[in-house]
């Protein structure tokens, strides 16, 4: 086939061109609206004090959370520290 007969019957089946692309575009629209967001996030965290007296012991001093919500949550587990 040539290019003239690509372009010959595509000019002949333009809406049925033009149905499966407006179908494509429509249905991607839909799952990506559709599809629920997923947000994940982790932190390490390491506090570590070098004064006496009223110093935190390494227990207190030391956090790994696991953050999988938002910064709000992160800043809730973190205000005890300060």
């Amino acid at each position: 086939m040539t290019l003239r007969a690509y372009l010959r019957v595509l000019r002949e089946r333009w809406k049925l061109v033009a149905f499966f692309t407006v179908l494509s575009v429509a249905l991607a629209v839909a799952i990506t609206g559709l599809t629920p967001k997923v947000y994940q996030a982790t932190a390490q965290v390491y506090v570590a004090s070098t004064t006496t007296g009223d110093a935190l012991t390494v227990s207190e001093a030391s956090i790994r959370p696991s953050i999988s919500s938002s910064w709000k949550a992160c800043s809730r587990m973190l205000m005890p520290l300060v």
